[in-house]
């Protein structure tokens, strides 16, 4: 704990003290704000984010089912034919007997 608080640990300290500048400093330099060319770099940035999302989501995702056929196959028609005829039939049978 001593060597932690020794006078020696703060000189080492005061090198990064002195590198740190307040905005007041006369040595304390500004860029010049180019507002057009911050909006191109956000642009640019926006832009390559949603590629790398669009190239991470491609890369991750299933091929995509394929369409339902819209048509019934023949095992489905002949249900279907089976159960038109029986409910036919059923219906001539109750008409003929009222």
């Amino acid at each position: 704990m001593a060597e932690l608080l020794s006078p020696m640990r703060l000189r080492q300290r005061s090198p990064m003290a002195n590198r740190l500048q307040s905005p007041t400093s006369p040595s304390f330099f500004l860029g010049s704000n180019d507002d057009q060319l911050e909006r191109a770099q956000a642009r640019a940035a926006r832009a390559a984010a949603s590629r790398r999302r669009i190239t991470m989501n491609a890369d991750h995702l299933p091929p995509p089912p394929p369409p339902p056929d819209p048509f019934l196959s023949k095992e489905e028609i002949i249900a279907l034919l089976q159960t038109c005829i029986k409910l036919a039939s059923e219906n001539v049978l109750s008409l003929s007997a009222s």
